[in-house]
């Protein structure tokens, strides 16, 4: 990781957090701006960070709150957890972790 891990610069009251996504080995940068600055700024500030490819996190009272991406990538990340959620359910069925039940005995085990 190096110096990557180390750069840290502020621009425009935004901190600049390097990291190493260890999946695809390159940098991904995350910007974070205070909550008063998109209040003075407005979301144009945050789109040219978003432009460029970054993610943007929001910190409230100093500390990191929420995190914007743009869609292209919030979906790449819930295709992931779904191929994540499948790969899980058929290693269950795999390992015979399931159960056989009608509807009604479902939902009377699930409380409903």
């Amino acid at each position: 990781m190096g110096e990557v891990g180390k750069i840290v610069d502020i621009i425009n009251k935004s901190t600049i957090i390097s990291a190493v996504n260890s999946v695809n080995r390159r940098v991904v940068m995350s910007v974070e701006i205070s909550a008063n600055d998109i209040k003075r700024r407005g979301i144009s500030h945050v789109e040219k960070y978003l432009e460029s490819g970054e993610s943007v996190l929001i910190s409230v009272r100093g500390r990191a709150k929420y995190t914007i991406i743009t869609i292209a990538k919030y979906d790449k990340l819930r295709e992931l957890e779904l191929d994540n959620a499948i790969k899980q359910a058929e290693e269950d069925y795999k390992e015979e972790r399931y159960v056989t039940e009608t509807a009604e005995d479902h939902f009377k085990r699930l409380g409903i």
